[in-house]
């Protein structure tokens, strides 16, 4: 329950319930910057540009008083239960996207996770994927895919990819170039495979995949 200090919509509905939790602005992105692991408070400062650290450290608070993290800023089973909730109004906001806005950030890590809801099945694997010098380990299994922002401790494969490369890869649905692999390259392209964008992956082969994303490029 929302602490007396927060305002609540009285309503006795889940979606206003839900609201009176996680409701207020920043909550839903720092749950969503924790579900690419546990992160320090300096990491999440960071990760979430605009956020006063005032603000942040309430909103914190807050979350650790509702259960929803720990003290350690790690997600608690109800926290973690948010992620298909996230994901899914992650995806109903995609209508709303074009090209990126001037003065957007774009993080490598929020297209990564978005990655989960594309994901076939099958795989038993562990890769790595170096954007730019920041680490991300996708840990696939065959009913489900886990990303988290460290580097691997053992992985069969790794790519090493500038941010161009990268949505090429991931958004586009290209197949990486050879010398951005590390390992087992039949791992990544059985990776790249089952993460092809749904809408075309019954339709075109990679190389045909257009996507309407433009990313500006450092």
């Amino acid at each position: 329950m929302p602490t007396k200090s927060k305002r609540s919509y009285e309503q006795f509905c889940g979606l206003a319930r839900a609201l009176d939790v996680v409701g207020e602005r920043w909550t839903l992105l720092i749950i969503r910057e924790l579900l690419l692991g546990t992160r320090r408070y300096s990491e999440l400062l960071t990760a979430l540009p605009g956020i006063t650290t005032n603000l942040l450290a309430d909103r914190l608070k807050e979350l650790t008083h509702l259960g929803l993290i720990t003290e350690g800023y790690m997600l608690t089973e109800a926290g973690a239960a948010l992620e298909p909730a996230i994901m899914e109004l992650a995806r109903w906001g995609g209508r709303f996207m074009d090209s990126p806005k001037k003065h957007d950030t774009v993080d490598p890590g929020w297209m990564l996770l978005s990655l989960k809801r594309r994901y076939v099945g099958g795989l038993a694997c562990t890769i790595g994927v170096c954007v730019e010098k920041t680490w991300f380990t996708l840990t696939f299994e065959p009913q489900w895919l886990r990303v988290t922002k460290q580097r691997p401790e053992r992985s069969a494969a790794s790519l090493h990819l500038s941010r161009g490369e990268f949505i090429d890869v991931f958004v586009t649905g290209h197949d990486p170039r050879s010398d951005c692999v590390d390992g087992d390259a039949r791992v990544i392209k059985n990776v790249t495979r089952a993460l092809l964008p749904r809408r075309f992956a019954s339709e075109l082969p990679p190389s045909k995949v257009k996507t309407r994303f433009t990313i500006p490029l450092r």
